[in-house]
C-alpha cells in the first residue's frame, strides 16, 4: 500500500510539473518578448508585419527584402537595419518608432537583413536622436509598449499634437538631462521634476490625491541637472 501511494503522489507531482510547464514557458516568452521591434511593409505601419525580439538577427530577409517602410520599437530595445543580407552594406540604428522610412532619405525600401538588440542609448546616434542628453517616455509601466524621446532643452507644449496626451507611464533619463512634466498642456497645473528613471509614475503621488500614471499633457526637457532656469 506504501509503495503504491509514493507511485501515485510520484505520478500526481510529475502531472504537476508537465501542466505547469507551458505556463512559465510562456510567461518567459512574454518576458523576452517584452522588448522588441516590429517591422512593417509599408509606412503608418502597414501591410504586413513581423516583429523580432531582443537578441534574434535576420542575416536575410529572404521575400521581404527591400520591403520595410516602417517601424515600432517596444521597451528598451533597437534595431539595426542593413542594406545588403549577411549584415553588409550600409547600415543604420533606430531606437524609436518611424512611421516612413521616407524620413531617413535612403533606406524606405533597401533593407535585406537586420539585427535586434537591448538598447544602448550611449553607444551609436540615430536619426533624430543624436545627443547623449535626453529623456524617453513610455506607453506603459517598466518602458513598455510605445515611446518617445526627446532631446535636452526640447519643449512640448501640448502633448496631444503628437499623440502622447494623458499617455505616459513610466520615464527614462539619459545622461544628465532633466524633466519638468505638468498635468495640462501650455505647461500648466501640477508640476513633477524628473532627475532620475521612472519605472511606474502610478506610483507617484501629486499633491491633488492622485497620481501621476496617464496625466501628463506637456514638458520640458532641461539641461543639466542643477540647472533650474527653465523650470
Amino acid at each position: 500500500m506504501k509503495t503504491t501511494c509514493s507511485v501515485a503522489a510520484l505520478c500526481a507531482l510529475i502531472g504537476l510539473g508537465a501542466a505547469a510547464s507551458p505556463s512559465l514557458q510562456a510567461q518567459s516568452r512574454s518576458d523576452r518578448d517584452r522588448d522588441r521591434v516590429c517591422v512593417y511593409e509599408h509606412a503608418g505601419y502597414g501591410g504586413w508585419e513581423q516583429c523580432i525580439a531582443v537578441g534574434d538577427n535576420l542575416k536575410d530577409l529572404g521575400n521581404r527584402r527591400n520591403q520595410i517602410s516602417s517601424v515600432r520599437v517596444y521597451g528598451r530595445a533597437e534595431i539595426t537595419l542593413f542594406e545588403h543580407p549577411n549584415f553588409q552594406g550600409q547600415q543604420v540604428v533606430l531606437g524609436e518608432n518611424i512611421s516612413d522610412f521616407r524620413e531617413l532619405k535612403r533606406w524606405n525600401d533597401q533593407v535585406d537583413s537586420l539585427r535586434v538588440a537591448t538598447a544602448s542609448f550611449r553607444s551609436r546616434p540615430r536619426p533624430g536622436q543624436r545627443a547623449e542628453e535626453r529623456v524617453c517616455v513610455y506607453q506603459h509601466a517598466e518602458y513598455r509598449g510605445n515611446s518617445q524621446c526627446f532631446d535636452a532643452n526640447e519643449d512640448m507644449p501640448d502633448l496631444k499634437q503628437i499623440g502622447w496626451n494623458d499617455g505616459i507611464s513610466s520615464i527614462r533619463v539619459f545622461g544628465r538631462t532633466r524633466l519638468a512634466v505638468f498635468e495640462h498642456s501650455d505647461f500648466q497645473g501640477e508640476r513633477l521634476i524628473v532627475e532620475s528613471d521612472i519605472p511606474n509614475l502610478a506610483a507617484v503621488n501629486a499633491r491633488g490625491g492622485w497620481n501621476w500614471n496617464d496625466r501628463i499633457s506637456s514638458l520640458r526637457a532641461g539641461g543639466a541637472r542643477g540647472d533650474r532656469g527653465r523650470d
